[in-house]
């Protein structure tokens, strides 16, 4: 009995420890962001005491990311991790292919693959062939099944990563590329 009484009271001490570091913590911060504002000619009220309070709480996953930017990525693709991705099975390299593909497809046509239902075969033939270029850069070949079942995962794309942002409330930057598969719930992040 007493061995229970002492470790409720270590964990009751750790806990009271704990909660004044990081209330004096929280203070530090935002005097410093309070200073920061100021210095800046901004208003204190701009950045709110819930905003630092949930900065604080937050701050042991904080990374420094260097980012690549999208030209870069474009210019001087790595092509080495898409050939190991591609060859990878259950890699999501696929979805970043066929949205690689749909985007010169837009910016070549100036339309989306299959928005006009009368010219949905020859959106279809296009995408294919710009895929298969795509493709012939990283010595890398696909078949025209593959190329159109990709078609179906680019649909979910949009929703399934917005989702995901809402469900699990994560304030993390994704580092370049990112590919979420809402049909399996997976997800991949590659630094182009």
């Amino acid at each position: 009995m007493l061995f229970i009484i002492l470790k409720l009271k270590l964990l009751k001490f750790q806990k009271c420890t704990y909660h004044q570091k990081a209330k004096k913590d929280y203070e530090c911060v935002r005097k410093h962001v309070q200073s920061i504002l100021v210095s800046i000619n901004q208003p204190v009220s701009k950045i709110s005491n819930e905003k630092i309070k949930l900065f604080c709480k937050q701050f042991k996953y904080i990374k420094l990311l260097r980012y690549r930017s999208l030209e870069l990525e474009y210019k001087y693709p790595n092509s080495e991790l898409i050939k190991t991705s591609f060859s990878t099975p259950n890699d999501l390299i696929a979805w970043y292919i066929a949205l690689r593909s749909y985007n010169k497809y837009r910016s070549a046509f100036g339309k989306y693959v299959g928005s006009e239902e009368a010219t949905l075969n020859e959106d279809t033939d296009r995408y294919i062939q710009l895929t298969k270029q795509f493709l012939s850069k990283f010595d890398c070949n696909i078949t025209d099944f593959q190329i159109i079942a990709c078609k179906e995962l680019i649909k979910t794309r949009g929703g399934g990563i917005a989702a995901q942002e809402i469900i699990v409330k994560q304030y993390t930057p994704i580092n370049n590329t990112y590919i979420f598969d809402g049909i399996s719930n997976r997800s991949q992040v590659w630094e182009f």
